[in-house]
Formats: C-alpha cells, structure tokens, sequence
C-alpha cells in the first residue's frame, strides 16, 4: 500500500469511528434501541451484522438501515462477524457481502451461519454475477451491487 492509500485508508477509518455512537469490538454499532414513539412506548428495532470489507459501503449501508430503525453492527470479514455472534444473541439478520479478505468469504459465512445459528435471516450481496442456487445455503435472500438501503430493506421484509 502506497503512502496515500494509507493515509487514505486512516481517514477513513478515523471518520467511521467518529460516526459510530458506540463500538463492539471488532465492529461499529450504531444504538437505535432507545427510541421511543410519540405516545411514550419504546421501539424494538432488528438487529443486523452488516458484513462488508470496503469500509465506504459499509459505512454507508450501516448508516441507512439505521435510519431506517435497524440496531447496526459490522464487521469487515467472516472472522470478525462470527467472534460477533458468538457474542450475542440478539442478531436477526446478517447481511453479507460474497467476496472478502480472511479465512471465509460470504458464501460460506451464510453457510456457518445458517448451520451455527438456523433462525438468523441471511441477505447475500455482490457485485458479480449472481452465486448459484447449488452455491447458497436455504432461505437467503440475495441483491445485486450496486444497491440502495430500500433494496435491502424489502430483502430484509422477504422474511416476515
């Protein structure tokens, strides 16, 4: 990596940590869970582990669906999301990009996930070509890159 890249790379991490109102180890969280409707009584928002090694998407992504009422946690490869759910349990969803960096890519996270973990939902996204039925564990949703928050919201309501 080239000086610029690097200083590149800083900025950026150092924007998303400013960003984040709070952290989980590995990852970012941003808390939606204190929020209240107009007649006093509290919200229960989803939880996701959006998983995502370009830290732009991920940022941007993670920044939409918590606006959109969602509890966000992320991670920036298979390794990291999983140390996450092994540490919690109040993960609903995982929405994982295919192609990562580290020992799994994001076929074969939905793969641990959906055998570790059955009732979590599982989207699948990637910038390629669609993965094959054959390739994908049962009952993932997938969205082709490039894709808006609202995409990923209806993949989300796919599960209700």
């Amino acid at each position: 990596m080239d000086v610029g890249a690097a200083k590149a790379h800083v900025a950026c991490n150092q924007q998303i940590r400013r960003r984040w109102s709070g952290t989980l180890g590995l990852g970012g969280c941003w808390r939606l869970s204190d929020r209240v409707l107009s007649d006093g009584q509290a919200v229960r928002v989803s939880m996701v582990l959006v998983v995502e090694d370009e830290a732009l998407v991920r940022l941007t992504i993670c920044e939409g669906l918590a606006s959109e009422g969602y509890e966000v946690l992320s991670a920036a490869t298979a390794d990291e999301a999983i140390e996450i759910l092994e540490s919690r349990n109040d993960i609903s969803t995982v929405f994982t990009d295919v192609e990562m960096p580290g020992s799994m890519d994001g076929l074969k996270l939905a793969a641990a996930v959906r055998d570790r973990w059955p009732p979590i939902n599982i989207v699948v996204t990637s910038g390629k070509s669609r993965p094959g039925n054959t390739q994908m564990p049962r009952n993932i949703q997938f969205i082709g890159k490039p894709y808006q928050t609202a995409d990923v919201v209806r993949a989300f309501g796919a599960f209700i």
